[in-house]
């Protein structure tokens, strides 16, 4: 038993992101972990008009980043890469 609350949860960095006005033309979350992409998956019913814009991949986000980097025209397009440290081996 403790006299002091207990401190709100603090949000995730994906719903961070989410949170962002501006927000941005499309989210890319990218988890090894099959539980949290379901996790993250039910984020997007928070976010009813962003939902469209959300992509969630299931993998190693060191070969998604790779990916995606290759197969995108830098001419034509800009990314902005949030990588959050919880576990981070990127």
């Amino acid at each position: 038993f403790s006299i002091f609350p207990e401190p709100p949860p603090l949000d995730g960095s994906a719903r961070r992101a989410l949170q962002i006005d501006p927000a941005f033309d499309r989210y890319v979350f990218i988890d090894w972990n099959e539980a949290h992409c379901l996790a993250l998956d039910h984020l997007r019913d928070d976010f009813p008009s962003l939902a469209a814009r959300v992509r969630i991949r299931n993998g190693d986000a060191n070969d998604q980043v790779t990916r995606f980097c290759d197969s995108t025209d830098w001419d034509e397009w800009r990314a902005v890469f949030f990588l959050d440290p919880y576990g981070m081996a990127v």
